[in-house]
């Protein structure tokens, strides 16, 4: 496996672990910024490592 997506897969599953506290609790508003966050942080992720 490569490094750089063991990297990605750590930091993801992290962030869904808090994306599904955050569905659980209700609070949506939270969990939309978070989601969007974690929507950007992928993507930009990926990119860099297509770039390399």
């Amino acid at each position: 496996m490569d490094a750089g997506y063991g990297h990605y897969r750590a930091r993801v599953v992290d962030e869904h672990r808090e994306l599904a506290v955050l569905l659980r609790s209700g609070d949506r508003r939270t969990l939309d910024r978070r989601a969007a966050e974690h929507v950007d942080s992928a993507r930009r992720s990926l990119l860099a490592d297509l770039a390399t």
